[in-house]
């Protein structure tokens, strides 16, 4: 009796493991195969973003402004904001970005665009991931030295090859030539070309946060 009562709960156990879905591995139906795969699963897997439905993470999509700080603030721990009245006529306490735009604009991450507006659903540019990105690097430090030394870093010059430069804006230009010189954070969507304005895809965004990650 012994003998066969092991025997049922091992079959029973066997069982379990055979039924366990692969969901883990590929969420999204959408992305097997796309040039962002690898920077996609590192983001759904670490908690920085979802998808468009259960299904679907539309890579080529393009990324919001409200999406982008979203997954940079869950990045950081999805620390609270000392502010809690809105900082944005546009973001309301409602809004499922509202804690995330908070804690960017205390924190000098990422700022509206002008009339108490942040523009939400405004869609992001490579330029502007870059300015968070290297915002976000001074930010780390001060949590982690809060009594250290100054903070620097090197700003290179544009590889030779982008003949776009020109098109960069004067506020963007050290946190692009950081993210394109020294880490290689943004590359170009061509062999000649940053595309600096160009919105960025939702596969664009979390490659450049996968590379910051990994730097």
């Amino acid at each position: 009796m012994k003998k066969k009562s092991i025997s049922i709960i091992a079959i029973v156990l066997c069982l379990c493991m055979v039924s366990v879905p692969a969901l883990a591995a590929e969420p999204f139906r959408d992305v097997p195969g796309h040039w962002g795969e690898e920077a996609i699963l590192w983001a759904y897997r670490n908690g920085l973003v979802g998808g468009v439905s259960a299904e679907r993470f539309a890579p080529n999509a393009k990324m919001t402004r409200a999406q982008f700080i979203t997954m940079v603030y869950r990045m950081a721990g999805e620390p609270e904001a000392t502010e809690t009245e809105p900082f944005f006529r546009d973001v309301p306490k409602t809004a499922f970005s509202f804690r995330a735009v908070q804690w960017a604009e205390e924190n000098n991450l990422m700022h509206g665009c002008g009339e108490g507006q942040f523009s939400p659903d405004g869609f992001i540019t490579r330029e502007e991931i870059a300015v968070v990105l290297h915002q976000y690097l001074f930010y780390e430090y001060r949590l982690q030295h809060p009594d250290g030394p100054h903070f620097s870093l090197d700003y290179p010059d544009y590889p030779e090859q982008y003949t776009d430069t020109a098109e960069i804006s004067e506020s963007a230009d050290r946190a692009m030539r950081w993210a394109v010189g020294n880490f290689k954070i943004l590359s170009g969507k061509t062999p000649t070309t940053l595309n600096p304005k160009d919105t960025a895809t939702r596969a664009e965004a979390v490659t450049f946060l996968q590379r910051f990650r990994g730097m």
